[in-house]
């Protein structure tokens, strides 16, 4: 049994509180429902709260999601190589994605702190700062990279074992 990490520890506590963000998006939806059609007194708010939980949860989620395999793989094409090339594959698609991953940490964090220097505000029915949104792309990427190293290095071990 492989023991956890503090890496994999973080990843699914954040997928944890994925979990609880789409539960939360399920009752308000629920909520809004009853509200709107039950008692004739629809809230002004559910649909942007459900829009926030939904970006917040995409961000949370997806570093797990790339712990668990979760991802897109084509493995009818990758499929018809050896395992040795399979692996090669694997190192580069993991590094490449570590380098998008670097790139737009790097970028939204540049991003949140000018948001967070000139005060952009989201306003629909509630008005909210930008930036924290913005450093949620920066958490989320920066744990895809992390992911996406891990991977690299097992890829490249499995790829010297084959070999």
């Amino acid at each position: 049994m492989n023991r956890k990490n503090l890496l994999d520890w973080i990843l699914d506590a954040m997928a944890v509180v994925a979990g609880a963000m789409l539960v939360a998006l399920v009752l308000i939806v629920c909520i809004e429902i009853c509200a709107r059609y039950f008692f004739h007194s629809p809230q002004v708010w559910t649909v942007e709260v459900c829009e926030y939980l939904l970006f917040s949860l995409a961000f949370f989620g997806a570093p797990w999601l790339l712990k668990v395999g979760g991802h897109v793989n084509i493995d009818i094409f990758t499929g018809q190589f050896s395992e040795r090339k399979q692996q090669a594959m694997g190192a580069f698609s993991a590094i490449a994605g570590s380098l998008v991953a670097a790139v737009i940490v790097w970028t939204s964090l540049r991003v949140a702190l000018d948001s967070y220097k000139t005060g952009v505000l989201l306003t629909k029915t509630i008005s909210v700062p930008q930036y924290p949104f913005i450093l949620l792309i920066a958490l989320g990427y920066l744990f895809l990279f992390f992911e996406f190293i891990r991977q690299f290095i097992s890829h490249i071990k499995r790829f010297k074992e084959v070999g």
